[in-house]
């Protein structure tokens, strides 16, 4: 979660937002710097640059008031509503700093935030992953993950791979699954003598300690851009939410269809 606000929001400009970031992902900063709705507003407006309004926001200052963060945090809950689900959450989950509900809504967040643009109306290439007797407009109604279920399979495929995953929570935990994806999506467009492309390999898989496995198959993903959101002992856990996020990041950085 710490990763991808920091990769999200790196490039933002505002200095009280420059002020937090990076987030060290190994403290609990993350929670202390979601208190007051501001990177929750920013992580919003990536969502959708019209969610909040900036103009009626009250302007974060060091010295601003426990009142102007309180309006603040109640605006951007209301924009989360039309996005995410919010049960039990209100204004004092974050002034209070109550671990359990930011995290909550922060990995909704972060979730959507990635899969947002996995349709076919943001990548027409996805067409590619439509069963032959599907309809598209059954095709249409598939979840995100659906999709990248199909995505990792359809690679695995290609890469002469006979295993197949059918969630992406354990079955992505082993880290496998992805190297061999990555591996493919970083091969020329054909089989002739053009370089390949971030040079990813296979090195991973030799690897037996699951959680170095996991870590050298992440490096391996920056070869070819992607950004860390997560690292192996996250990973390996083999929650569906944060391996969700990582094949969604690997997706937009390059789809390879």
């Amino acid at each position: 979660m710490t990763y991808l606000i920091n990769s999200k929001l790196e490039d933002d400009e505002d200095p009280e937002v420059r002020k937090r970031l990076p987030i060290d992902p190994e403290s609990e900063d993350l929670f202390f710097n979601m208190a007051d709705g501001l990177l929750l507003i920013k992580l919003l407006n990536l969502i959708d640059e019209d969610a909040v309004d900036m103009r009626t926001i009250n302007k974060y200052t060091p010295n601003m008031n426990a009142v102007a963060i309180k309006i603040n945090i109640q605006q951007a809950l209301t924009a989360a509503k039309g996005y995410i689900k919010l049960v039990g959450v209100n204004d004092t989950a974050f002034t209070n700093i109550n671990k359990g509900l930011i995290l909550a809504v922060m990995t909704q967040m972060a979730k959507l935030l990635v899969t947002k643009s996995i349709d076919l109306k943001n990548c027409a290439e996805l067409y590619r992953l439509k069963y032959e007797d599907e309809e598209i407009e059954d095709f249409n109604k598939l979840k995100p993950e659906d999709i990248l279920i199909r995505w990792v399979n359809h690679h695995l495929k290609e890469a002469g791979q006979e295993r197949r995953i059918k969630n992406l929570g354990k079955d992505i935990a082993d880290a496998e699954a992805m190297t061999y994806v990555l591996n493919q999506l970083d091969k020329p467009p054909s089989n002739d003598t053009e370089e390949r492309l971030g040079r990813t390999s296979l090195s991973p898989l030799s690897e037996d300690d699951p959680k170095t496995r996991a870590d050298q198959m992440i490096e391996e993903s920056k070869k070819i851009g992607v950004k860390e959101v997560c690292a192996g002992k996250d990973i390996i856990k083999g929650n569906s939410k944060v391996n969700t996020i990582f094949v969604a990041e690997v997706f937009n950085t390059r789809h390879g269809l």
